[in-house]
């Protein structure tokens, strides 16, 4: 797990994702998948402000997914949550 919370990504890739993202939000063709690639950049991102709309993303994506999407956003909230320093938010994800 400490592998992952140190895991940072570079801005090249973050800037790379969310031009991916951006574009099909203005043509209104965003998939599940594209939200969730971008929202998983952003909560690799060093900037708690990224981390923070990573973790709004993941939250959408979690409040529509089925329950198969759901354990998979749930994981990645709890990362964004722990690296944001919220760790009672982070562990109500599990309990």
């Amino acid at each position: 797990m400490e592998e992952i919370l140190e895991d940072y990504i570079s801005s090249e890739d973050l800037k790379k994702f969310e031009a991916v993202y951006q574009n099909h939000l203005q043509d209104g063709t965003v998939t599940a998948r594209e939200q969730f690639d971008y929202a998983w950049c952003l909560i690799r991102s060093k900037y708690p402000t990224d981390i923070r709309r990573g973790v709004v993303l993941l939250e959408d994506l979690f409040q529509n997914g089925d329950a198969t999407t759901k354990r998979d956003y749930m994981y990645y909230l709890a990362i964004g949550h722990t690296k944001l320093k919220d760790y009672n938010k982070a562990l109500r994800l599990f309990f």
